[in-house]
């Protein structure tokens, strides 16, 4: 996809989200067999909503699962937590699952749907499919932390928590950039070569980052992804030009 195409099919699934959202409704599986696009007409269809929630529903669940599990309120949660785990909504497809339904969280958001449209974007940036293929959730946990790193791994469990950790040498303290997620995945990526990125292609990182957000406060809403200058209308006025990825 040149990036003229990748901006027109997110404005499109976005604008899709955005509408859903709208009136509080979770789809819960954002995938890209789940979103018909028309390639001709530039135009998709969001489909399946056989796992969508109401997200006042989930609110009011959400109430009724933390009186049940916390009778009291913990700084923290010993290794050796003797309560039941805690229950939440896992629905979804493996790999396109946000951290936070991974984590078991009750206050689950349409900000799910955001993650995993981001897990779609890159996606196509890095040219794999699938990018993530773990065999279960703590796989799943183990394959984010590869990229975001321990440190903020750890800060994203607290939000909703959890504890996190991790001994694995092939997960760092900090991470990685989402660039050189998407360099390395393409190309082999040279020290002097460290910032050579399409500006197009910056400015579709750029939105990556802002959409695979591991914190779901800080996570653009469909609406607000919308107004991105990724999003905006022509922003490099690459139709037509051989704008490729990288």
């Amino acid at each position: 996809m040149q990036v003229y195409d990748i901006q027109v099919y997110f404005r499109s699934l976005f604008e899709a989200l955005a509408a859903v959202h709208k009136h509080r409704i979770i789809h819960r599986d954002i995938k890209p067999t789940n979103f018909l696009y028309d390639i001709d007409r530039q135009r998709g269809v969001l489909v399946d909503f056989g796992l969508a929630e109401d997200q006042a529903i989930v609110r009011k669940s959400k109430i009724q699962s933390s009186r049940a599990y916390n009778q009291e309120t913990p700084s923290g949660y010993p290794k050796d937590d003797s309560r039941p785990s805690k229950r939440a909504n896992r629905a979804g497809t493996r790999g396109f699952r946000a951290p936070e339904v991974l984590l078991k969280c009750t206050a689950q958001t349409t900000k799910i749907d955001v993650w995993s449209a981001g897990v779609i974007l890159l996606t196509i940036l890095a040219q794999r499919f699938p990018f993530f293929h773990s065999a279960d959730d703590v796989d799943a946990m183990v394959e984010i932390a590869t990229i975001f790193g321990r440190q903020r791994m750890k800060h994203c469990a607290v939000l909703h928590g959890s504890m996190f950790e991790c001994t694995l040498n092939t997960v760092g303290e900090k991470g990685h950039p989402l660039a050189h997620i998407v360099q390395w995945s393409t190309s082999v990526m040279r020290p002097e070569l460290e910032d050579d990125l399409d500006p197009a292609v910056k400015e579709a990182v750029s939105f990556l980052e802002q959409i695979l957000e591991l914190d779901p406060r800080r996570r653009l809403s469909a609406r607000a992804a919308l107004a991105h200058p990724f999003l905006a209308e022509d922003p490099y006025d690459t139709q037509g030009d051989e704008v490729d990825v990288l």
